[in-house]
């Protein structure tokens, strides 16, 4: 060792700082997450928010004033089957601040605050339901909108929309999110449901009505219990005891379990109609072959136990006993009752017919037809929207098929025809109307004469059934049981209606019932008029193609 160096042995080196983090804790962790909660729930201003729930959910004029607008407006907009109107009344959600106050009550246990909230809520649904019911009164239109429809089957899935929505309220309301509130207002819609549980009291379409009012129901629950635990979580709970926490729990398990029942069976329902038409498509499709298509499918449920098909298909040769084979196919692997209605259109090419009708509907992804129907043509002026044309400019003929969603009386097509063959000279125009139920033929009691009103009908009908290239009609008469009814009645209607459509060169079958089925009830329950009259349906299509 060189002399003069020495090794201090007593001090040894200082150690380096240990780099790594120290171990995860999930209880510290915890800690600081309800330490920042806690000082996050310290800067929230409660009685300034109670102050404004309160004044916000209170019964007062101006309140009735915006419930009797926001009514108004959610009503013309579900008779129009306007989605943008509709909104506008789910904007001015009159209805949140009451709802907001019921959860505040709820949270705080406050009497006074649900008495108040719950007073307001009943007031404002009270005169919803008086100001659109006699909107639906008034007006001219009464047939049920898609709009009105959507609103009348509530699933579970409504519920935790609610819930969620009402979470979102919750939080909007105690961080002063006031532009969040809307949003809930249009996730939940609470006026819309009223102005249709109003429709179906006044048109007495009572599943219409219940239907609506549960879904109202549902979203005011949830919101209200959805605010409140928002609320109890931000300390604006009591704690005097622990029983307060369990009555809150107790009520809103109360409130909730009604209508998880009801909103669990519709859902099951939806998901059984949804396989149902599954189903229904599939077996159809294997039956008609790859060259067939559907046009059009529908299902509608007469009881829990039966289903009814009605369906259109296009073809380029008929299938025999389709609507048998159909049948047959559904019923061994259900054990639903099901009655299957098949239209066939007979068309040279049904792909081809289809991907005309979308070249039309779409223009713009096919810039060859547009060069086309550029050339004046019948399309030009015609009044009806269009679901299908074929224009022929060679041999100057026109097919125009108005959407079966415009439903209009068949002398109104039959006159779009006429119309626009006047104003196109030279060119042959055939409108096709679409495949509705014939109206039936109403007779007087204990008569079989035919008014003069209902000759022109059967002539619309004579014209509509040659559009629709029908093998011919089937024409079934009826009888009331009230003083005269008997079968031969019914059957002196049915072969007067028979002898005029002869007349017109159509193919006809007769048929008389007396009595119908359920006859008796069904009279109850219509009116003894309801069988005063003369059903007709059509024999199997063959449409040839254009």
């Amino acid at each position: 060792m060189p002399v003069g160096l020495r090794i201090d042995r007593r001090h040894p080196r200082p150690a380096m700082p240990d780099t790594q983090s120290p171990p995860f804790r999930p209880a510290h962790l915890f800690r600081r997450l309800r330490s920042r909660w806690h000082a996050m729930v310290e800067d929230i201003d409660q009685a300034d928010i109670l102050r404004l729930l309160r004044a916000d959910g209170q019964l007062t004029a101006r309140y009735l004033f915006m419930v009797a607008i926001a009514a108004g407006i959610a009503t013309i907009g579900l008779l129009l089957n306007s989605p943008a109107v509709i909104i506008g009344a789910m904007l001015i959600s009159p209805l949140m601040g009451p709802i907001a106050l019921t959860g505040a009550a709820v949270a705080t246990l406050s009497a006074p605050h649900l008495r108040a909230g719950l007073t307001a809520l009943a007031a404002g649904a009270l005169a919803a339901l008086a100001l659109s019911g006699l909107i639906v009164l008034l007006s001219p239109l009464h047939d049920n909108t898609p709009e009105i429809l959507a609103r009348t089957r509530p699933n579970l899935f409504d519920l935790v929309v609610a819930v969620l929505s009402g979470l979102a309220g919750g939080y909007a309301t105690v961080r002063g999110r006031g532009g969040a509130v809307v949003g809930v207002a249009i996730a939940t819609a609470l006026m819309p449901p009223l102005a249709v549980v109003a429709f179906g009291i006044v048109s007495k379409q009572w599943q219409l009505a219940s239907g609506a009012g549960l879904l109202f129901l549902t979203n005011m629950v949830a919101i209200a219990l959805a605010i409140a635990l928002v609320l109890s979580c931000y300390g604006f709970a009591r704690r005097e005891t622990r029983s307060k926490l369990v009555w809150q729990t107790v009520l809103w398990g109360a409130l909730l379990a009604p209508l998880a029942y009801p909103l669990t069976t519709s859902l099951q329902s939806i998901v059984a109609e949804t396989f149902f038409a599954q189903r229904s498509s599939e077996v159809i499709r294997e039956h008609i072959g790859d060259d067939g298509r559907i046009e059009r499918l529908s299902l509608s449920y007469p009881d829990r136990q039966s289903v009814r098909v009605e369906a259109v298909v296009l073809l380029s040769e008929p299938v025999e006993s389709l609507e048998a084979q159909v049948a047959a196919a559904l019923q061994s692997a259900s054990s639903r009752q099901w009655s299957v209605r098949i239209a066939q259109l007979q068309v040279a090419d049904p792909a081809a017919l289809l991907a005309e009708r979308s070249a039309v509907a779409n223009p713009v992804a096919a810039p060859t037809q547009v060069a086309i129907v550029a050339e004046r043509s019948p399309l030009d002026g015609f009044p009806l929207p269009l679901e299908q044309a074929a224009i022929d400019h060679a041999r100057r003929t026109a097919l125009l098929v108005p959407r079966p969603s415009v439903r209009l009386p068949l002398g109104t097509y039959r006159e779009a025809e006429a119309e626009a063959a006047a104003a196109h000279p030279g060119w042959t125009v055939r409108v096709r109307p679409p495949l509705l139920a014939i109206p039936p033929i109403r007779f007087a009691h204990t008569s079989a004469a035919i008014d003069p009103q209902d000759a022109a009908r059967l002539e619309d009908i004579a014209w509509a059934v040659r559009a629709w290239g029908a093998g011919g009609v089937d024409v079934t008469g009826y009888a009331s049981t009230e003083a005269g009814g008997n079968l031969p009645l019914a059957r002196t209607r049915a072969e007067n209606v028979a002898s005029r459509l002869r007349a017109m060169g159509l193919a006809v079958s007769v048929d008389a019932v007396y009595p119908a089925p359920d006859q008796p009830a069904i009279e109850h329950e219509r009116g003894m008029a309801y069988f005063r009259r003369a059903e007709l349906r059509l024999q199997p299509i063959a449409m040839a193609a254009e």
